[in-house]
């Protein structure tokens, strides 16, 4: 199985904390046979990672290969990547549930949320967070274009 998830769209959520799966991205999962996902708060920034389970699992692996789960640190670590992750079932319509705690981890609560591919995982982002990341004007949309430029200029 192969994703690229890319590009964003932007989505209302329903008064029960649902939202729809946009269509760009539904599309692959519903190729791969994939309805059920993984999601887990990102732990440096106010957004959701979703990830199909197949990427989950491997991501989980090539974390377990580079730990040692026999040290106590380590597993902890571990568990504690492992412990934040929640299981997600696309319904009928094509539509996913947020816990209310987890609308609030990231200040979505019965509003506006943007869906944004990252490759392998999609984001999803309160709409008024997104739109200032993603602002050209902003000091941390221009330190990030000079990262990136600074990171595939030094590629050989």
């Amino acid at each position: 199985m192969e994703y690229s998830f890319v590009g964003n769209t932007g989505v209302k959520i329903d008064d029960s904390g649902r939202l729809v799966v946009p269509a760009q991205f539904r599309k692959q999962l519903e190729r791969n046979g994939e309805l059920l996902l993984v999601l887990r708060k990102n732990p440096s920034s106010d957004y959701l990672d979703i990830y199909p389970k197949s990427e989950w699992d491997k991501e989980m692996e090539i974390i377990s290969g580079k730990l040692n789960l026999l040290n106590r640190k380590e597993y902890d670590a571990y568990m504690r990547y492992t412990a934040t992750g929640k299981l997600l079932e696309i319904d009928k319509n094509g539509r996913i549930l947020l816990s209310k705690d987890i609308q609030e981890s990231i200040h979505i609560e019965g509003g506006d949320a943007y869906f944004v591919g990252a490759t392998k995982k999609i984001a999803i982002w309160a709409k008024a967070e997104f739109e200032n990341f993603i602002s050209e004007d902003s000091e941390e949309a221009i330190g990030l274009d000079e990262l990136l430029q600074e990171k595939l200029s030094n590629k050989e």
